[in-house]
């Protein structure tokens, strides 16, 4: 036992898989049952799942969506653009650890708006 096994990234990958798999396994078997938390808090409850859910719960509808994206990385910034390209959707938070690409995105969505209103 005096030499010490290497974990090779092949088998790091697939013991993090098998981690998490079990993980996942334990909450699916936990789901049938509302968290102590959760009924604590009063939160409504699906009558058909009798979870805290919200599946099911009506929403009035609304004329304009807003959203906020974190992470305008590559993929982000991509999602912010299919966004922005939908009538009715409007951007109203971006975050990014790169403050310069926040601002030249917060630039974009502003020449967007300016754009769209004339």
């Amino acid at each position: 036992m005096g030499r010490k096994e290497r974990l090779s990234r092949r088998d790091m990958i697939k013991k993090s898989a098998a981690a998490g798999a079990g993980l996942s396994l334990t909450k699916l078997a936990s789901a049938n049952e509302p968290s102590a938390e959760s009924k604590a808090l009063g939160h409504n409850q699906n009558p058909k799942t009798k979870n805290a859910s919200v599946i099911g719960m009506k929403f009035s509808p609304m004329n304009v969506v807003r959203i906020g994206v974190i992470g305008v990385g590559a993929r982000g910034s991509s999602m912010l653009r299919e966004f922005l390209a939908v009538d009715n959707v409007q951007i109203t938070a971006l975050c990014y650890i790169v403050k310069e690409k926040t601002t030249r995105l917060h630039r974009e969505r502003e020449d967007h708006e300016r754009r769209s209103h004339c």
